[in-house]
């Protein structure tokens, strides 16, 4: 099957956040430059990255080894954060950079890897997200 990284988001999750820090979000997941190669030296195939703004106890960044029956293990990082928690930012594609860049590099500790690889830039990120209006 071979390495493999890919995203999650619990439909509806989007409601209630500001569009700015959403796009932002997935504007860089869905890039991923590099990361095949920073993910290549894990112990497990697959990394899943899930993002979820509702429904959760605790607003944080959760990394765990999942081994679901007959399947093989994976590692499934967990971005929960509360969308009262980002409307007062000012910077909303920083937010967005930030988080992911904690995700990323609990990932790589939790996994022994090297740093992660560089997200894509404010400017291009900020680009996107005007051509899309």
């Amino acid at each position: 099957m071979g390495k493999r990284i890919a995203y999650t988001e619990f439909p509806g999750t989007e409601v209630g956040v500001p569009k700015e820090y959403h796009l932002a979000l997935q504007y860089v997941l869905k890039q991923r430059g590099g990361w095949q190669a920073w993910w290549a030296p894990a112990e497990v195939d697959h990394l899943e990255i899930e993002l979820n703004f509702r429904h959760r106890k605790r607003a944080g960044v959760v990394v765990r080894r999942i081994e679901p029956k007959g399947l093989p293990p994976h590692i499934l990082a967990s971005l929960t954060r509360f969308p009262d928690t980002v409307w007062p930012v000012d910077d909303r594609i920083e937010l967005a950079r930030s988080d992911l860049a904690v995700l990323l590099q609990r990932v790589a500790e939790r996994m022994g890897l090297d740093a992660p690889p560089e997200l894509p830039p404010w400017g291009e990120i900020a680009a996107y997200i005007r051509a899309l209006r």
